[in-house]
Order: structure tokens, then sequence, then C-alpha cells
């Protein structure tokens, strides 16, 4: 078989090339080989030399070592320092207790054997991840490791297709007097972290969307799908929805499942004119106010597009714009140097040709070489990517930086003081400050010295006493703010 995009020679039984991620133009088949990489998006195992899931087509992670069976990045972990906003998707069964208690336990394991094989085709087809099988729950994540921009949408057309799958099952251990299989099901949408968990090292996804998602299950009616409010607001104007009021939890909306849904979410509603009951629906849930505020597709997308461009990037380009992002809008090769980013060469100049950053002629600190975001929505999307812990290590690193390079300057004041709190030391940040307050009152500026003490004496009031240092600090602080009060107040007016 040979490639029609790249022209590679394959073998018969690919359904995307290894070489360059195009379709074959193949439905995929259930995997039977075993091969070193395994695909993180489908789990599908791949020949060692493969770049891209020659099932599903998602890139592989270039510095992979893996063993057969291993899960990508678990040797440098790659993924695991990232935090990106993904959509959660938790379904559950149910009736299955009940029904299982009627089988033996090989009719119980066909029987979710079947289940399972369906609705994981149906999220890899989606364009998601199944996480994890919980009991007779499935976990599922789209957005990551691959962002698509328009992910809330893609899981709610899979939790669609989930409902409809349910409907049309069979299996010969079915019988016509069993109780009937239904399932409900939870989507929310928020940051989360590839990680760990257990002894036995399984990797995951965690954080509060995860947590959110398996409360929607459990509200959810059955054959219902209920949605959080960040995920109602990313799909509003394609998905019809009615607002729905849980006791003690925070609002939720669900999903007026119809007929031929999933086609209809393919395209924009304003676009789709062979669907107009479809679009009336829409029209009265606008009419009674029953969508998010957040209604059209171009609120979110500039979000959207900037993680869909950064996914786009290889992996150590990611790392170095994730990392750079902590550092502001402007940034310097000597605190990539200081990060671990020593040999960022190459990933600069491909940044710089995405447009994603420019090298500024006249650099804010001399002999220095000082780039800047040239999008600002792209530089927080990237932020918000970094682990906490992550943020905090570099916002450290960039104040000690800072302290050798500017410490003597005023204008660096405000950046150097944001960098010690972002770090976590509050008390560093608030003798730079008060340092600042004494040469700005030399200056006889007093306004901006008193502005100076004031943020300082902010950040002191945050730590807790007990501290010899810190008390003596908010001392001196109140009292030279006391000071420079009074004298302001006594100066004369000059008469002209």
């Amino acid at each position: 078989m040979i490639c029609p995009a790249c022209g590679a020679s394959l073998p018969e039984s690919l359904f995307f090339c290894v070489m360059c991620g195009s379709s074959l133009g193949r439905k995929p088949l259930p995997n039977l080989a075993r091969h070193p990489f395994k695909c993180l998006s489908c789990r599908h195992l791949n020949a060692p030399a493969a770049r891209f899931c020659a099932r599903c087509g998602t890139p592989r992670h270039n510095d992979d070592r893996l063993n057969a069976g291993d899960d990508p990045g678990l040797d440098r972990e790659p993924s695991l320092h990232d935090r990106p906003v993904a959509s959660v998707l938790h379904a559950d069964l149910l009736g299955f207790t009940r029904l299982s208690e009627q089988l033996t336990p090989e009719q119980t394991k066909s029987l979710m054997d079947a289940l399972f094989a369906d609705f994981s085709r149906a999220v890899v087809e989606g364009g998601g991840r199944v996480d994890a099988f919980i009991g007779d729950a499935i976990l599922a994540v789209f957005g990551f490791p691959i962002t698509h921009g328009d992910d809330a949408v893609r899981a709610v057309r899979v939790a669609t297709t989930l409902h409809q799958q349910m409907e049309a099952f069979s299996h010969p251990v079915l019988q016509q007097d069993m109780t009937p299989l239904r399932i409900r099901i939870g989507i929310s949408t928020g940051p989360v972290v590839l990680g760990h968990i257990g002894l036995s090292r399984q990797t995951t996804i965690t954080g509060a969307a995860v947590s959110e998602a398996m409360e929607l299950e459990r509200d959810a009616p059955p054959g219902g799908t209920l949605l959080s409010a960040s995920t109602a607001a990313l799909v509003s104007g394609r998905v019809p929805l009615e607002p729905t009021n849980r006791p003690r939890r925070a609002k939720a909306w669900i999903v007026l499942h119809s007929e031929g849904m999933p086609d209809a979410l393919n395209t924009s509603m304003e676009g789709n004119t062979s669907n107009k009951s479809h679009k009336q629906v829409i029209t009265a849930l606008r009419t009674s106010k029953s969508i998010p505020p957040k209604a059209s597709a171009a609120d979110e997308s500039p979000q959207a597009r900037a993680r869909a461009r950064i996914e786009s990037l290889e992996p150590a380009h990611q790392r170095l714009l994730r990392l750079s992002s902590i550092a502001g809008t402007y940034f310097w090769t000597d605190v990539l140097e200081r990060i671990g980013l020593p040999d960022a060469g190459r990933s600069l100049a491909a940044m710089e040709a995405a447009g994603i950053i420019q090298v500024c002629p006249r650099p804010s600190i001399s002999g220095t070489i000082e780039y800047r975001f040239n999008s600002d929505v792209l530089r927080e999307v990237a932020y918000r990517q970094n682990l906490n812990r992550v943020r905090e290590f570099v916002h450290k690193v960039i104040a000690a930086w800072l302290e050798e390079r500017v410490s003597g300057s005023l204008e660096f004041v405000p950046l150097l003081a944001h960098h010690h709190v972002a770090g976590g030391d509050r008390a560093a940040a608030a003798r730079v400050l008060m340092t600042a307050g004494r040469r700005l009152t030399a200056m006889h500026a007093t306004g901006e010295a008193q502005a100076r003490y004031r943020e300082a004496l902010t950040y002191l009031e945050d730590l807790e006493e007990g501290d010899p240092s810190v008390d003596e600090m908010r001392h001196r602080c109140r009292e030279t703010l006391a000071t420079l009060s009074a004298a302001s107040s006594t100066v004369p007016m000059r008469r002209f």
C-alpha cells in the first residue's frame, strides 16, 4: 500500500500512515498485534519506528523510549508536566448489577467486553481517549493529549452516540424479560493532570473536572447527559440545552438528545440548513434564556485556537513555550538556560518563524537577548498548562536572576516583586518593595514611596506572626507609612 499523501510504502494492515499521519481510507478494526509503541490516545500498539499511530493518527512523542505495554512518557514524563484544559466524560451503566445477578461470570464478562468495545470505538472515532474502565463505568477525555479546538462538542457528540448504541445494543446473553440497560453521562471541562496513581504506577487523569463529571453523571436522569457550566458555554449554539437545578450543587445543563444529533454537531447551526427543526429548538432555547451566557463560538475560539496551535508544535517547542510563558510577555535566553533549556535556539527559531514570538531589537536589560510573545491569549493558555510546582520553581529562578541583573533599578521593582510572590516568597517581595520605598523617599517621591510601602505591608500581613524578621519588617513598614503620611499632610501649599 502507498500513502496518498507522502508516498511511503506501507503494509496492507495499516489504517493511518506511520510517517505522516494521513488516513489511508480504511475503517479501523480491533488491534491484535503487540509492538513496543503504545498510542496514548487509543492504546493501539505500533511498530517502534512509527511516528504516528496507525489506528488513529495521533503523533508519537519524540522522546518516548518504551517497552511493550508501557504508557508513553513514563521515562521522562513529558506529559506529566502539563495541565491542559480538557473535556472529561463519565458514563455509568444502569441496571447492570441487577442484570449480572441473573448471569454467570462468563456471560457477564462477555457482555462487558462487547459493551466496552463499542464504547471505546465510539470514543476513539469521536476524537477522544479512553482513560479508564471503573467497574461498569467508563472515563474518557477529549482534548488531551491532542487538542482539536472543539473537544467539548466532540464529547457531547460521543455521549449522544453512546445513548444510541445502548438503545440498539443486543447480545446473546440478553433475554426479553431481563432489565434493559441504560446509561447516565456527565461531562465537565477544566484543567486536568496526567499522573501515576497507586503502587501499580497506573497512569490516569486527575483534576476537579474528573470529580465534577462523576457528580454530574450521578445526577443525570437515566438515558440523559448533564453538562457543567464550563462545558455548556463551549457547546451552546451547537447543542440544544436546557438548564436544570441540582439541590446544593452547581447549576448544570441537560442535553436535549434528538435523532441525528451527532451528524448535526459536525457543523455549526448557522450553517446547517438541512435540519430546520433542530435550528428551531436552538432558537426557542435562546429566546427562553436557557443557553448559558457564553453563547457564540467566537467567544471561546481564541483560547481553543491557542490550545490547538500549541498542540501542533513539536514536544520540545511546546515545553519551551510553556516554560518561557512563566516569565511574562517578555522573556530572556539567559533565563531559559537557568531553568534547564540551554539549547533552545532551534525551538526559538521555530516559534519565531511561526509568528508566536519575536526578538526585541532593544532589550530592556542590556547584554541580554530578549523575546516577546505576539499573543497574550496564547501566552496565558501556555502558562496555565504548567503545573503549579513548575510555575513556582521557574518564578523563583527568574526572581534570582533579576536580583543579579537589575536589583538596583526602580523600573524592574514591580516585576521582581511579582516573581518573588509567585515563587512563594512574600517576605522577599516585601524587602524589594521597602528598599525601593526608601530610595523613592530620598528622591522626595513621597507618593510612589507610599505605594511601595503599602504593597509591601499587604504581603507582610499575609504572613503568620512569630517570625522575628517578618515581625520587625511589618513594624518598620507601618511606622514608615505613618511618618510619610504625616509628612505629606504637613507640607505647606505653595502660593502662585
